[in-house]
Protein backbone atom coordinates (compact mmCIF):
# COMPACT_ATOMS: atom_id res chain seq x y z
CA UNK A 1 0.00 0.00 0.00
CA UNK A 2 1.42 3.23 -0.91
CA UNK A 3 3.91 1.80 -3.15
CA UNK A 4 4.30 2.86 -6.89
CA UNK A 5 6.18 0.74 -9.67
CA UNK A 6 8.60 3.49 -11.14
CA UNK A 7 8.02 1.27 -14.54
CA UNK A 8 5.17 -0.08 -14.80
CA UNK A 9 4.09 -2.65 -17.93
CA UNK A 10 1.92 -0.91 -19.97
CA UNK A 11 -0.96 -2.46 -22.06
CA UNK A 12 -3.18 -1.52 -24.76
CA UNK A 13 -6.91 -2.59 -24.60
CA UNK A 14 -8.67 -2.76 -27.58
CA UNK A 15 -12.81 -2.44 -27.92
CA UNK A 16 -13.99 -5.31 -30.76
CA UNK A 17 -17.52 -4.43 -32.34
CA UNK A 18 -19.77 -7.23 -31.66
CA UNK A 19 -20.97 -7.53 -34.97
CA UNK A 20 -24.53 -9.32 -35.85
CA UNK A 21 -24.91 -12.83 -36.60
CA UNK A 22 -24.24 -13.96 -41.14
CA UNK A 23 -26.70 -16.08 -42.31
CA UNK A 24 -27.17 -17.97 -45.05
CA UNK A 25 -30.14 -19.64 -47.42
CA UNK A 26 -28.32 -22.47 -48.68
CA UNK A 27 -31.87 -24.22 -50.49
CA UNK A 28 -34.22 -23.72 -51.90
CA UNK A 29 -32.23 -21.52 -53.97
CA UNK A 30 -35.35 -20.81 -55.80
CA UNK A 31 -39.05 -19.89 -56.26
CA UNK A 32 -40.74 -23.23 -55.27
CA UNK A 33 -44.51 -24.40 -55.47
CA UNK A 34 -45.51 -26.65 -52.73
CA UNK A 35 -48.91 -28.45 -51.22
CA UNK A 36 -50.05 -27.65 -47.97
CA UNK A 37 -49.80 -31.47 -47.75
CA UNK A 38 -45.82 -30.74 -48.69
CA UNK A 39 -42.76 -30.09 -45.94
CA UNK A 40 -40.28 -28.05 -47.54
CA UNK A 41 -36.91 -28.99 -46.50
CA UNK A 42 -35.29 -25.50 -45.60
CA UNK A 43 -31.58 -25.96 -45.35
CA UNK A 44 -29.41 -22.58 -43.61
CA UNK A 45 -26.10 -21.49 -42.25
CA UNK A 46 -25.54 -19.20 -39.11
CA UNK A 47 -22.26 -17.83 -37.62
CA UNK A 48 -21.14 -15.09 -35.33
CA UNK A 49 -18.12 -13.56 -33.80
CA UNK A 50 -18.98 -14.88 -30.24
CA UNK A 51 -21.93 -17.37 -30.51
CA UNK A 52 -25.33 -18.14 -31.31
CA UNK A 53 -28.54 -17.88 -29.44
CA UNK A 54 -31.60 -18.89 -31.34
CA UNK A 55 -32.87 -19.02 -34.88
CA UNK A 56 -35.88 -18.94 -36.37
CA UNK A 57 -37.31 -19.55 -39.80
CA UNK A 58 -39.79 -16.11 -40.66
CA UNK A 59 -41.91 -15.87 -43.02
CA UNK A 60 -45.14 -13.49 -44.38
CA UNK A 61 -47.94 -14.12 -46.83
CA UNK A 62 -47.30 -11.63 -49.51
CA UNK A 63 -50.41 -9.62 -50.82
CA UNK A 64 -52.25 -10.09 -47.83
CA UNK A 65 -54.31 -7.44 -46.26
CA UNK A 66 -52.16 -7.16 -43.00
CA UNK A 67 -48.74 -9.01 -44.53
CA UNK A 68 -47.87 -9.98 -40.55
CA UNK A 69 -44.61 -11.63 -39.83
CA UNK A 70 -45.02 -14.80 -38.53
CA UNK A 71 -41.82 -16.97 -36.91
CA UNK A 72 -41.26 -20.57 -36.11
CA UNK A 73 -38.51 -21.54 -34.26
CA UNK A 74 -35.65 -23.37 -35.61
CA UNK A 75 -33.57 -26.06 -33.39
CA UNK A 76 -31.15 -24.55 -30.66
CA UNK A 77 -27.69 -23.64 -32.03
CA UNK A 78 -24.87 -25.68 -30.11
CA UNK A 79 -22.26 -23.59 -28.17
CA UNK A 80 -19.81 -23.23 -31.17
CA UNK A 81 -19.76 -20.09 -33.07
CA UNK A 82 -21.64 -21.55 -36.32
CA UNK A 83 -24.18 -23.55 -37.36
CA UNK A 84 -25.88 -25.82 -40.15
CA UNK A 85 -29.10 -26.88 -40.23
CA UNK A 86 -32.09 -28.65 -42.18
CA UNK A 87 -35.91 -27.85 -40.74
CA UNK A 88 -38.56 -29.73 -42.59
CA UNK A 89 -40.88 -27.09 -42.89
CA UNK A 90 -44.75 -27.77 -42.20
CA UNK A 91 -47.13 -26.24 -45.05
CA UNK A 92 -50.04 -27.60 -43.87
CA UNK A 93 -51.49 -23.80 -42.20
CA UNK A 94 -50.74 -22.02 -45.33
CA UNK A 95 -53.39 -20.86 -46.93
CA UNK A 96 -53.70 -22.24 -51.06
CA UNK A 97 -52.86 -19.36 -54.07
CA UNK A 98 -50.78 -17.92 -51.30
CA UNK A 99 -47.17 -16.73 -51.99
CA UNK A 100 -44.87 -16.82 -49.43
CA UNK A 101 -41.64 -15.06 -48.49
CA UNK A 102 -39.58 -16.59 -45.83
CA UNK A 103 -36.12 -15.75 -44.74
CA UNK A 104 -33.63 -17.33 -41.39
CA UNK A 105 -33.14 -15.64 -38.74
CA UNK A 106 -30.24 -15.55 -36.30
CA UNK A 107 -29.75 -13.75 -33.06
CA UNK A 108 -26.23 -13.88 -31.26
CA UNK A 109 -25.57 -14.41 -27.52
CA UNK A 110 -25.38 -10.60 -26.43
CA UNK A 111 -27.16 -9.62 -23.24
CA UNK A 112 -29.69 -8.12 -22.85
CA UNK A 113 -30.18 -7.05 -26.09
CA UNK A 114 -29.38 -9.71 -28.49
CA UNK A 115 -28.28 -8.46 -32.38
CA UNK A 116 -29.98 -10.42 -34.99
CA UNK A 117 -29.23 -11.00 -38.68
CA UNK A 118 -31.24 -12.33 -41.53
CA UNK A 119 -30.32 -14.68 -44.99
CA UNK A 120 -31.42 -13.74 -48.26
CA UNK A 121 -35.44 -14.12 -49.11
CA UNK A 122 -36.82 -17.39 -50.37
CA UNK A 123 -40.13 -17.69 -51.90
CA UNK A 124 -43.05 -19.54 -51.75
CA UNK A 125 -46.03 -20.56 -53.84
CA UNK A 126 -49.10 -22.84 -52.06
CA UNK A 127 -50.27 -24.52 -55.05
CA UNK A 128 -53.52 -26.91 -54.87
CA UNK A 129 -50.95 -30.10 -56.79
CA UNK A 130 -53.43 -32.56 -55.11
CA UNK A 131 -56.39 -30.92 -57.65
CA UNK A 132 -53.69 -30.88 -60.71
CA UNK A 133 -52.31 -34.68 -59.94
CA UNK A 134 -55.98 -35.92 -59.50
CA UNK A 135 -56.97 -34.01 -63.24
CA UNK A 136 -53.92 -35.41 -64.46
CA UNK A 137 -55.40 -39.10 -63.03
CA UNK A 138 -58.61 -38.98 -64.70
CA UNK A 139 -57.13 -37.88 -68.15
CA UNK A 140 -55.11 -40.96 -67.86
CA UNK A 141 -58.24 -43.04 -67.19
CA UNK A 142 -59.90 -40.94 -70.06
CA UNK A 143 -57.47 -42.29 -72.65
CA UNK A 144 -57.43 -45.57 -71.18
CA UNK A 145 -61.02 -45.94 -72.30
CA UNK A 146 -60.47 -44.43 -75.65
CA UNK A 147 -58.11 -46.41 -76.48
CA UNK A 148 -59.89 -49.22 -75.75
CA UNK A 149 -62.77 -48.40 -77.64
CA UNK A 150 -60.68 -47.97 -80.30
CA UNK A 151 -58.83 -50.69 -80.41
CA UNK A 152 -62.48 -52.97 -80.21
CA UNK A 153 -63.58 -50.95 -83.41
CA UNK A 154 -60.45 -51.27 -85.02
CA UNK A 155 -60.51 -55.25 -84.97
CA UNK A 156 -64.15 -54.89 -86.19
CA UNK A 157 -62.53 -53.09 -88.71
CA UNK A 158 -59.77 -55.56 -89.61
CA UNK A 159 -62.55 -58.36 -89.75
CA UNK A 160 -65.02 -56.97 -91.91
CA UNK A 161 -62.07 -55.73 -94.36
CA UNK A 162 -60.18 -59.68 -94.47
CA UNK A 163 -63.82 -60.57 -95.22
CA UNK A 164 -64.35 -58.47 -98.49
CA UNK A 165 -61.24 -59.02 -99.41
CA UNK A 166 -61.95 -63.17 -99.32
CA UNK A 167 -65.78 -62.54 -100.65
CA UNK A 168 -66.87 -60.51 -103.02
CA UNK A 169 -70.70 -60.47 -101.84
CA UNK A 170 -69.37 -59.88 -98.34
CA UNK A 171 -67.76 -56.96 -99.60
CA UNK A 172 -71.12 -55.58 -101.04
CA UNK A 173 -73.45 -56.71 -98.31
CA UNK A 174 -71.22 -55.43 -95.48
CA UNK A 175 -70.61 -51.84 -97.22
CA UNK A 176 -72.91 -49.98 -94.94
CA UNK A 177 -71.49 -51.09 -91.89
CA UNK A 178 -67.94 -50.53 -92.96
CA UNK A 179 -68.70 -46.95 -93.58
CA UNK A 180 -70.49 -46.39 -90.54
CA UNK A 181 -67.64 -47.86 -88.56
CA UNK A 182 -65.11 -45.98 -90.94
CA UNK A 183 -67.19 -42.69 -89.85
CA UNK A 184 -67.53 -44.21 -86.19
CA UNK A 185 -63.48 -44.70 -86.09
CA UNK A 186 -62.29 -40.77 -87.54
CA UNK A 187 -64.11 -39.13 -84.71
CA UNK A 188 -63.18 -41.77 -82.49
CA UNK A 189 -59.33 -41.07 -83.47
CA UNK A 190 -60.19 -37.55 -83.12
CA UNK A 191 -61.05 -37.71 -80.17
CA UNK A 192 -58.57 -39.83 -78.53
CA UNK A 193 -55.37 -37.64 -80.34
CA UNK A 194 -57.24 -34.67 -78.31
CA UNK A 195 -57.98 -36.94 -75.09
CA UNK A 196 -53.96 -37.64 -74.85
CA UNK A 197 -53.03 -34.12 -75.91
CA UNK A 198 -54.76 -33.39 -72.62
CA UNK A 199 -53.16 -36.21 -70.82
CA UNK A 200 -49.74 -35.04 -71.48
CA UNK A 201 -50.52 -31.28 -71.13
CA UNK A 202 -52.17 -32.40 -66.84
CA UNK A 203 -48.98 -33.99 -66.92
CA UNK A 204 -46.35 -31.24 -67.37
CA UNK A 205 -48.36 -29.08 -65.02
CA UNK A 206 -48.10 -32.21 -62.27
CA UNK A 207 -45.42 -31.76 -60.06
CA UNK A 208 -46.40 -35.25 -58.98
CA UNK A 209 -45.83 -36.80 -61.74
CA UNK A 210 -43.02 -39.31 -62.52
CA UNK A 211 -41.05 -37.83 -64.65
CA UNK A 212 -40.52 -40.96 -66.88
CA UNK A 213 -44.52 -40.98 -66.69
CA UNK A 214 -44.77 -37.20 -68.24
CA UNK A 215 -42.58 -37.91 -70.83
CA UNK A 216 -44.24 -41.16 -71.68
CA UNK A 217 -47.39 -38.94 -72.22
CA UNK A 218 -45.91 -36.38 -74.34
CA UNK A 219 -44.65 -39.38 -76.64
CA UNK A 220 -48.00 -40.88 -76.46
CA UNK A 221 -49.75 -37.61 -77.49
CA UNK A 222 -47.34 -37.39 -80.47
CA UNK A 223 -48.08 -41.04 -81.78
CA UNK A 224 -51.95 -40.63 -81.28
CA UNK A 225 -51.95 -37.33 -83.24
CA UNK A 226 -50.30 -38.63 -86.34
CA UNK A 227 -51.94 -42.08 -86.12
CA UNK A 228 -55.44 -39.80 -86.55
CA UNK A 229 -54.19 -37.49 -89.29
CA UNK A 230 -52.24 -39.96 -91.53
CA UNK A 231 -52.37 -43.70 -90.80
CA UNK A 232 -56.53 -43.73 -89.97
CA UNK A 233 -57.02 -41.73 -93.48
CA UNK A 234 -54.43 -44.12 -95.35
CA UNK A 235 -56.06 -47.42 -93.74
CA UNK A 236 -59.65 -45.89 -94.70
CA UNK A 237 -59.09 -45.00 -98.21
CA UNK A 238 -57.45 -48.16 -99.06
CA UNK A 239 -61.04 -49.56 -98.25
CA UNK A 240 -63.46 -46.90 -99.71
CA UNK A 241 -60.90 -47.55 -103.11
CA UNK A 242 -61.87 -51.56 -102.72
CA UNK A 243 -58.10 -52.61 -101.61
CA UNK A 244 -59.77 -54.60 -98.97
CA UNK A 245 -56.30 -56.64 -98.57
CA UNK A 246 -54.49 -53.36 -98.05
CA UNK A 247 -57.53 -52.04 -95.95
CA UNK A 248 -57.11 -55.02 -93.68
CA UNK A 249 -53.36 -54.70 -93.28
CA UNK A 250 -53.52 -50.88 -92.21
CA UNK A 251 -56.77 -51.12 -89.64
CA UNK A 252 -54.19 -54.10 -88.59
CA UNK A 253 -51.98 -52.07 -87.66
CA UNK A 254 -53.80 -49.70 -86.11
CA UNK A 255 -55.54 -51.98 -84.13
CA UNK A 256 -52.16 -52.83 -82.70
CA UNK A 257 -51.07 -49.19 -81.99
CA UNK A 258 -54.28 -48.77 -79.98
CA UNK A 259 -53.65 -52.04 -78.04
CA UNK A 260 -49.75 -51.41 -77.01
CA UNK A 261 -50.82 -47.40 -76.38
CA UNK A 262 -53.35 -49.24 -73.82
CA UNK A 263 -50.92 -51.32 -72.49
CA UNK A 264 -48.12 -48.53 -71.89
CA UNK A 265 -50.62 -45.94 -70.26
CA UNK A 266 -51.81 -48.95 -67.91
CA UNK A 267 -47.89 -49.44 -67.10
CA UNK A 268 -47.25 -45.73 -66.69
CA UNK A 269 -50.81 -45.78 -64.60
CA UNK A 270 -49.03 -48.77 -62.12
CA UNK A 271 -45.52 -46.73 -61.93
CA UNK A 272 -47.30 -43.66 -60.94
CA UNK A 273 -49.39 -45.30 -58.19
CA UNK A 274 -46.36 -46.78 -57.06
CA UNK A 275 -44.83 -43.65 -56.49
CA UNK A 276 -47.75 -41.66 -55.08
CA UNK A 277 -47.84 -44.30 -52.22
CA UNK A 278 -43.87 -44.02 -51.87
CA UNK A 279 -44.61 -40.06 -51.88
CA UNK A 280 -47.46 -40.65 -49.09
CA UNK A 281 -45.09 -43.41 -46.89
CA UNK A 282 -42.72 -40.28 -47.09
CA UNK A 283 -45.14 -37.62 -45.68
CA UNK A 284 -45.73 -40.52 -42.77
CA UNK A 285 -42.19 -40.84 -41.95
CA UNK A 286 -41.56 -37.14 -41.86
CA UNK A 287 -44.61 -36.22 -39.28
CA UNK A 288 -43.39 -39.26 -37.41
CA UNK A 289 -39.89 -37.91 -37.45
CA UNK A 290 -41.61 -34.61 -36.49
CA UNK A 291 -43.56 -35.73 -33.90
CA UNK A 292 -40.58 -37.63 -32.22
CA UNK A 293 -38.68 -34.56 -32.33
CA UNK A 294 -41.19 -32.65 -30.41
CA UNK A 295 -41.72 -35.01 -27.90
CA UNK A 296 -37.93 -34.96 -26.82
CA UNK A 297 -37.73 -31.14 -26.64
Amino acid sequence: EGMTDPAPVSYTLRALNDEPPRVDLLSPSFEVEASPRDRLQVSYHADDDYGLGALSLVYRLLGAPSATERAVQLPKPGPGKEAYGDYSWDLSGLPIGSRVEFQVRAEDNATPRPQAGLSQKGTLRVADLEKVHADAELRMLDLEAALERLAEKEGEMRRLASEAAKDPEAARSQGERRAALQRELAADWEQAAKVASQYAESMSKDSYANPGVAEEAQALASAMREAASRDFPRAAAACDGGNFSEGERRHSQLEAKARMAGKRLSQARQLQGLQDFWNDADRLDQDGSELARVDTR
